[in-house]
C-alpha cells in the first residue's frame, strides 16, 4: 500500500480543456477588475487643513522670527501634523494649503480664527492658529496653539492649549536676542499641537528656553582650543559706568580689574546761532531751530590687580538741534567713534567704533507701518544688531564684536578668536539682572539704574554679582588675558558712549 505524501495527491486532476477554460475565465476576470478599479474599490478618505496661522503681539522677529519661512521647517512640522492625524482620526492622507497665513499684531487686537477657507460638508477639516504674545500687563511670553477638527461639518474637537515660554535669564527680555533655534521652535509648537489633540501632555505650565549650558555647547562646538572661566561683575559695564570684576576658574580667581571714568572739564562751544536764531525770532515772530557741532571727549581707566593701567579715550563729533520754541534739544554723532589706548601716557594702540544694524531677509520681507507703534519689518529672520570696534593694540590688529542676536560677545587678535563671552548672567542667587538693570519675579516690572561714576562697586557680595561665562584660548599668558580684557573694556565703552 502507498504511503500519501500530501493532501494535494487527493484531488482529482482536471482535464487539459477544463484547465485552459478556468484560465480564460480568470483572464477575462483579472481585466474586467482593472477597469471597473476605481468604482469597485473604497476611495481614499483624507483630511484638509482649511486654516493654518501663526501670529506674533508685541514681540519683534529678532526675539520671534517666522520660522514657517524656513522650508525645512515646514515640511517637517506638516509631516509630523500629517502623521498625527492619520493615526487620530484614522485616514489615509491630509492635505494642506500653499502658506502659512501670518501677521504682527502691534495693538491691543487679537488674530482672528475664523476659517480661512470654504468647509466640507462631508469629511475632515482642520483649523490651526498659533499665537505668540507678550502679556497685556508685563513682559512674560506666551504660546498658545488653538485647534478644531469637523467631521462632515460637525465640530468634534476643539481645544486651546496655552504655555508661558520663559527665558532663562533676563537678558532676552532686555535686548533683541533670538530666543529659540528653528528646532527648538518646532518642537514647541508641535509638543502645543500634540497637547491640543489630545496625544500628549509634554510641557508643565512653563517651558524654559535658553539655557546656558547649550550656549556654551555652541561655543565649545566651533571654539575648541578653549578653555572656560567666569567672569563676575558689578557695575555698569553696558552704560560704560564704573564697574569691576574678576576672571575665575574652577579653582581659583585669575585676575581682578576694574574700570572708572574721569572727569572731563567741558568748556562748551562758542556760536553766535543761539543769539541769531532769537533775533530771528524776535522780528520775525516765527520759531526756528540752530544746529550746532560739538567735539565730545570722554576717558576712563582700567586699573588690573597686578598694578598695571590702561586708559582709554574716545573723540567724537556731534550734532545738537535746539529749537527756540519748543526747547526740544536732539543730538547725533556724525562721525564713528574713535578711540585710542594708553599706557600712562604712552599711545599703544587705536580703535574705531561702529554700530551695524542688519535685516536678515527673506523673499517676502516686506516693511510696514503702524500707528501704534510706527515702522516695523515683517517676515524677517530678526535684525542682527552688531556693536564691533576694530583697532590696534600692541602693533597687533584685533577685531571685538558683540552680536546681540545671539547674545555672546567674540574676540579676535591676529585673526584668531581669543575670547569668546556669552552675555547672561547665570548667578543663581541673582537670575533677574542683566547689566545692572532688573526683571522683577513676576515680569511685571523692568528697572534699570543711572550709571555709576563713583568709587568702585565692591565685589564681596556674591549674590549682587553678575556671572557671564567666557572661553579663553587655552595656555594663555597672564599678560595675553589683560590685553583680551582691555579689549571687551575697550568695546563696552564703545557702547555705552554712542
Amino acid at each position: 500500500m502507498k504511503m500519501v505524501r500530501n493532501f494535494q495527491s487527493l484531488a482529482p486532476t482536471p482535464s487539459e480543456p477544463k484547465r485552459k477554460n478556468i484560465q480564460r475565465l480568470i483572464t477575462v476576470f483579472l481585466c474586467v477588475m482593472s477597469i471597473l478599479h476605481p468604482v469597485l474599490t473604497f476611495a481614499q478618505s483624507e483630511a484638509r487643513v482649511t486654516t493654518f496661522k501663526h501670529s506674533i503681539r508685541w514681540l519683534n522677529e529678532s526675539n520671534f522670527p517666522n520660522y514657517f519661512l524656513l522650508t525645512n521647517v515646514r515640511d517637517s512640522i506638516d509631516t509630523s501634523i500629517q502623521r498625527d492625524l492619520v493615526g487620530l482620526l484614522k485616514v489615509d492622507k491630509v492635505l494642506f494649503p500653499d502658506k502659512i497665513e501670518y501677521q504682527i499684531i502691534t495693538g491691543f487686537g487679537k488674530p482672528k480664527k475664523s476659517p480661512s477657507g470654504a468647509l466640507s460638508s462631508a469629511g475632515y477639516d482642520v483649523e490651526i492658529n498659533s499665537f505668540i504674545t507678550r502679556a497685556t500687563s508685563g513682559y512674560a511670553v506666551y504660546w498658545s496653539v488653538n485647534v478644531v477638527i469637523r467631521k462632515d461639518g460637525i465640530t468634534i474637537i476643539e481645544k486651546e492649549v496655552k504655555h508661558e515660554i520663559e527665558y532663562s535669564n533676563a537678558s532676552a527680555y532686555m535686548t533683541s536676542m533670538r530666543w529659540l533655534s528653528p528646532p527648538e521652535f518646532q518642537a514647541i509648537f508641535m509638543g502645543l499641537f500634540r497637547e491640543a489633540i489630545g496625544l500628549e501632555n509634554k510641557y508643565a505650565e512653563k517651558i524654559i528656553v535658553g539655557r546656558i549650558e547649550e550656549k556654551e555647547k555652541e561655543i565649545q562646538s566651533w571654539f575648541l582650543e578653549s578653555s572656560r572661566f567666569m567672569m563676575k561683575k558689578r557695575g555698569s559695564l553696558l552704560q560704560a559706568g564704573n564697574f569691576a570684576a574678576q576672571l575665575e576658574n574652577e579653582k581659583d580667581t585669575i585676575i581682578r580689574f576694574s574700570y572708572k571714568n574721569k572727569p572731563e572739564l567741558r568748556l562748551g562751544t562758542i556760536s553766535y546761532k543761539p543769539i541769531l536764531a532769537d533775533l530771528f525770532t524776535g522780528i520775525i515772530g516765527l520759531g526756528t531751530e540752530y544746529t550746532i557741532k560739538e567735539k565730545e571727549r570722554k576717558r576712563g581707566t582700567i586699573q588690573f590687580s597686578d598694578g598695571k593701567n590702561l586708559t582709554i579715550e574716545l573723540n567724537w563729533i556731534e550734532e545738537v538741534t535746539t529749537s527756540n520754541t519748543t526747547g526740544e534739544v536732539k543730538s547725533r554723532i556724525t562721525v564713528p567713534l574713535v578711540g585710542q589706548i594708553f599706557n600712562d601716557t604712552t599711545g599703544i594702540g587705536n580703535f574705531i567704533y561702529e554700530k551695524i544694524s542688519t535685516i536678515l531677509s527673506s523673499e517676502v520681507t516686506k516693511e510696514k507701518f503702524s500707528w501704534v507703534s510706527g515702522p516695523y519689518t515683517e517676515n524677517s529672520f530678526g535684525t542682527a544688531m552688531i556693536h564691533r570696534i576694530r583697532g590696534k593694540l600692541h602693533d597687533k590688529p584685533f577685531v571685538a564684536e558683540y552680536n546681540e542676536l545671539f547674545g555672546f560677545v567674540e574676540v579676535k587678535t591676529e585673526n584668531q578668536t581669543f575670547a569668546c563671552l556669552i552675555f547672561q548672567n547665570c548667578n543663581p542667587e541673582n537670575k533677574q539682572s542683566f547689566d545692572n538693570s532688573k526683571l522683577s519675579k513676576n515680569k511685571r516690572i523692568m528697572s534699570g539704574t543711572t550709571v555709576n561714576n563713583l568709587g568702585t562697586p565692591s565685589l564681596e557680595n556674591e549674590a549682587k554679582l553678575e556671572w557671564y561665562p567666557i572661553f579663553i584660548k587655552k595656555n594663555s599668558t597672564s599678560a595675553e588675558l589683560e590685553t583680551g580684557l582691555g579689549i571687551l573694556v575697550c568695546l563696552f565703552f564703545g557702547i555705552g558712549n554712542m
